[in-house]
């Protein structure tokens, strides 16, 4: 079973974009935008509670179709994803990407990444396509 929870209503501000992405981590979704208009949203893994995915104000950086990623995991650990698909770097380290080795379960009902936000390689490739480097990228809890 998956842990419930719920958040309060909460309203967020944002500037006039021609295009812009919304993460809401409580509720694993991610709002993609054109001015005004919602065009898609899409279901996310985000960080779990021991590596949290930042919040704040950002804007897409760099754009690579695939790229391997290691680091550490919270016990010290290493890991190493190779081919990780479709990621836009929008905060350091931090991404939105593919992924493909979780299941498609986890996506709109649990956080698990290391402050990545993850989605299905399909949508990631959607997103992608439609983002050009600087797209605001505004994260909120």
């Amino acid at each position: 079973s998956l842990p419930v929870s719920y958040a309060p209503f909460k309203t967020i501000s944002t500037g006039y974009y021609p295009k812009w992405i919304e993460a809401d981590i409580t509720n694993k979704r991610l709002y993609v935008h054109e001015y005004t208009e919602t065009v898609k949203t899409i279901l996310i893994s985000a960080g779990a509670p021991a590596t949290p995915t930042v919040n704040g104000q950002y804007a897409v950086g760099a754009k690579l179709a695939s790229q391997d990623m290691r680091g550490r995991n919270v016990d010290g650990s290493n890991y190493f994803q190779p081919r990780v698909p479709w990621i836009m770097y929008f905060y350091n380290d931090y991404a939105i990407h593919g992924n493909y080795w979780r299941p498609l379960s986890y996506f709109g009902h649990l956080n698990s990444s290391h402050g990545c936000i993850g989605m299905t390689p399909a949508d990631a490739a959607w997103l992608y396509d439609w983002t050009p480097k600087g797209t605001p990228v505004i994260v909120y809890k």
